[in-house]
């Protein structure tokens, strides 16, 4: 779709099959999440991408957006969600302080558009009544970065166009 629809010519897809995205919410998900940082590794290959020019489009579930890690299987079907990765990736430990030791990672900071805000103001865009969207909390990936653990547990994967 991406390719006909979209006119992009280089289509890739990483974690999104239909058998992966429910495991990714079960006891195994969760436990996979604590001992690895797979997901961040994602995240550091989602930046190195979108430096060399794709257009990153992120399925992840609403939770992100307000920072919490969330492993309920019901959200796959309600609150899945596409975001565009904007870049500026950076990672920092429980400290504040930045860090590139993806086991110290306590925070995941980046830009990302989401449908409902100014990619780079935060500002919530007017609906064309003149009616806010209520979507103001988008703003954490840019001004206080994510949990590593929301990253983890509501991040699905992605498609890098071209």
């Amino acid at each position: 779709m991406l390719k006909g629809v979209a006119g992009f010519s280089d289509v890739a897809s990483e974690g999104l099959s239909l058998a992966s995205l429910p495991v990714k919410k079960s006891p195994l998900g969760k436990f996979h999440d604590w001992a690895s940082d797979s997901d961040l590794e994602d995240l550091v290959e989602i930046d190195r991408k979108y430096n060399e020019g794709h257009q990153m489009l992120l399925m992840v579930d609403f939770d992100l957006v307000g920072g919490e890690a969330s492993y309920m299987t019901n959200e796959l079907a309600t609150d899945s969600h596409w975001v565009v990765y904007e870049g500026g990736l950076w990672f920092s430990d429980s400290n504040g302080r930045p860090t590139t030791h993806l086991p110290s990672v306590s925070t995941a900071h980046f830009k990302v558009y989401t449908w409902g805000t100014d990619p780079t103001s935060g500002v919530a865009i007017p609906l064309p009544d003149e009616v806010p969207v209520q979507f103001a909390r988008t703003t954490s990936f840019r001004t206080n970065g994510v949990p590593a653990s929301s990253w983890k547990s509501n991040y699905y994967g992605y498609f890098a166009v071209r």
